[in-house]
This record gives C-alpha cells, sequence and structure tokens, in this order.
C-alpha cells in the first residue's frame, strides 16, 4: 500500500494491517502473532460498526467512550456520525504515533473491517484473511447478540472478500498452503517464522 508517510521509514520496517471478511476469525493468527512480537496493536471492533449500521450494546458504547478518553477526546459525548469522524482522525494519527515511536520491528495492525473504514492507505502492506460463510455466519449469531437477518444486512455493507483480495498484498484462506505462508514471512523479512499459522473454525473474530 503506498503512502506519503514511506518516504522517512526505514525500508525494514513496516505498518502491516490485517484485514478480514465479517467474523472471519483472525483471531487465531493475531494471537500467535503475538507469540512471536510485542508489536501488534488490535483495534477495538466497535471502533467499525458505525459504518456497518450494527447496533451497539452497552459493552461496545463504553468501549468507544474508553478509546476517546485514551485519544484525549473530550467533546465525546454521545455516538453520532460527527464524534466518531474526530474518533477515526484521532485513532489514525495514534497508529502513525505508535509505529514512529516504536523499536526496530514490524507493526501489526489487527483491524476489523480496515477496508470499511477507510484504513487501508495509511499502511505499507496489508493481510488479508478470509474464512467460508457458514462458519462466518455462525460465529456472528452465536452468542446471541446478532442474527442472522442482522448478518445479512452488515454482510451487504462491506467490500466483497473479491475485492479485499484483489486490493491486499497477502491472501489467507482455506487454500492457502505452507509455502504460502513461507513466502510471505520471508517477504516481510520474518525468516525465523518459516511455519503456517492457522486461521482456525473455533477462533474468535
Amino acid at each position: 500500500m503506498e503512502d506519503n508517510l514511506n518516504a522517512d521509514r526505514p525500508k525494514k520496517r513496516l505498518l502491516i494491517g490485517i484485514a478480514s471478511t465479517l467474523a472471519a476469525g483472525k483471531g487465531a493468527f493475531v494471537k500467535e502473532l503475538r507469540d512471536h512480537s510485542e508489536d501488534v496493536l488490535s483495534v477495538p471492533a466497535a471502533l467499525n460498526f458505525k459504518c456497518l449500521e450494527l447496533r451497539y450494546e452497552a459493552r461496545h458504547r463504553f468501549e468507544l467512550y474508553k478509546l476517546a478518553d485514551k485519544l484525549h477526546i473530550s467533546k465525546f459525548s454521545s455516538i453520532s456520525e460527527e464524534s466518531m469522524h474526530y474518533l477515526h482522525e484521532a485513532y489514525r494519527m495514534y497508529i502513525r504515533g505508535l509505529f514512529a515511536q516504536q523499536g526496530d520491528g514490524h507493526l501489526f495492525v489487527d483491524f476489523p473491517m480496515l477496508f470499511e473504514a477507510g484504513y487501508a492507505w495509511i499502511f505499507d502492506k496489508v493481510i488479508f484473511i478470509d474464512t467460508p460463510f457458514r462458519i462466518r455466519l455462525h460465529r456472528f449469531t452465536r452468542d446471541g447478540y446478532y442474527t442472522s437477518a442482522q448478518f445479512w444486512e452488515a454482510e451487504s455493507k462491506c467490500q466483497s472478500a473479491s475485492w479485499k483480495k484483489e486490493h491486499s498484498d497477502y491472501v489467507l484462506d482455506k487454500d492457502t498452503t505452507f509455502k504460502d505462508y513461507v513466502r510471505m514471512f520471508e517477504d516481510l523479512g520474518l525468516t525465523d517464522w518459516k511455519y503456517p499459522l492457522h486461521v482456525q473454525d473455533n477462533a474468535e473474530v
């Protein structure tokens, strides 16, 4: 991904976004990344509910208010289009600042609905994770917070999986092989990670 910030960055350091389809279960992949690197940032899922028009539960509202406080947004008194715009702008700056302050390694950013939220342009590379539809539907509805109808509604507001694959640098799905993993991590300069990382069927979103 092109970014006008790249000129000032050492070539071996990359800001890497991890995107997925809705409820794809990238939690297993992110967990294994964390086993090898401390430089993994997980973006609160509720940050993207507005673009999918999902309803906010109390836990999600708390998550957003907590994030606004962390980013020092004093006027975040309600969840509206304007307040979410300010929150997203502040979060983009937060990601860039975190990357600038860290050490010599890559920074991986676990970002639900990365493309839909309009963040793809800030990353040097994007890893896209996809999972078969029936598994995603089960994950989305199993806790009782959302129905299958809400899944279809949210899915209709997402970019298609084929579009995301075309606009990502690496794709991990049911057809990914051991060689694909090796090739990806070699390309990222992570030569000591030469084994497959699996997006498991029972992983959390």
